[in-house]
């Protein structure tokens, strides 16, 4: 696997949720952003034919009115690197979150996934594939994840610091995902910027983009943490846990949201719902263009800015 980033090229999971209507790996999404059928494409195979309510981003606001106003904004991470190399790290404050990234994407995809290079930036392009006979597990979409905390490997050396150990590891040479303890952060704060001129909002795809997470104990083959968004160029996210719900394309009725005790989960391959203790830490984070049924949706964007909210 690789150079010093995990590349997936993620397969369709056997034994999907009856009602799904996307499949995937490791690394999950979900819902609908608009009038045409979203898949919950993430790196997962997660339950769900609902669709979701997109978010308004304009201007800083985020779903579940989650604006810039009145928040307490920690300092940027520090992003050094570009590609696949970006390291993430909180150098100012005491998150301490430091982490690095992984792009994984859908075995069809009408022009694969990519890393750019921007330095000090979390890039990505690509043009998702059209879903054909509800086919999620083959073309779901592509997202970049990043790992909130990484950490020395204890097994690497020699061939098995080199091998795959699953999108849920977030594994690169050397360093392995350990779970993030949230402390005082109540949710996260980023720029999203469009980066090709010839492209719709530059490349920003407000009509299909969500933003995850990834609790400690997920289940990432079934379990999807979500906020559906409609991002635009140049415009700051805030984004609340509490704006962050289990299958976020479910809206009748809601599922629960990461801000609460205990979450949602799905039990076994089935997906039957029940709820666990929230463990108060997360693997990673995502940004996902998902495919859907009619169009396919090309993407070329940076996240930059990246900073902690912060309880009051």
């Amino acid at each position: 696997m690789k150079t010093p980033l995990s590349f997936y090229l993620m397969a369709a999971v056997a034994g999907a949720l009856a009602c799904s209507d996307e499949g995937g790996a490791e690394r999950n999404t979900g819902g609908n952003g608009g009038g045409t059928q979203v898949g919950q494409a993430g790196s997962s195979s997660t339950a769900g034919s609902g669709q979701g309510t997109a978010g308004t981003s304009a201007g800083g606001s985020g779903s579940g009115g989650s604006g810039s106003g009145g928040l307490n904004l920690g300092d940027p991470l520090t992003m050094t690197g570009s590609g696949a190399d970006v390291v993430v790290e909180d150098t100012t404050g005491n998150t301490n979150i430091r982490g690095g990234i992984v792009l994984a994407q859908s075995m069809v995809m009408t022009a694969p996934a990519e890393l750019t290079l921007h330095e000090g930036q979390l890039c990505m392009k690509g043009t998702t594939a059209v879903v054909v006979n509800d086919d999620y597990g083959s073309a779901w979409g592509a997202e970049i994840s990043l790992d909130l905390n990484r950490a020395a490997n204890p097994n690497a050396g020699g061939d098995a610091g080199a091998a795959d150990a699953g999108a849920d590891a977030g594994s690169v040479l050397g360093t392995v995902a350990e779970p993030w303890p949230i402390g005082n952060v109540i949710g996260f704060s980023y720029k999203i910027t469009g980066m090709d001129p010839a492209l719709t909002d530059q490349g920003v795809s407000a009509s299909a983009f969500r933003f995850k997470a990834v609790p400690e104990g997920a289940n990432t083959a079934i379990d999807t943490y979500c906020s559906t968004r409609a991002p635009i160029h140049n415009a700051t996210e805030n984004i609340l846990f509490s704006d962050i719900t289990f299958e976020c394309w479910q809206t009748s009725p809601p599922n629960l949201s990461l801000a609460v005790d205990p979450i949602n989960y799905n039990v076994g391959a089935q997906g039957m719902l029940s709820t666990r203790p929230n463990p108060r830490a997360l693997m990673s984070l995502s940004w996902q263009v998902p495919a859907d049924t009619s169009i396919a949706h090309p993407f070329d964007f940076c996240i930059s800015e990246l900073r902690p909210i912060l309880a009051p």
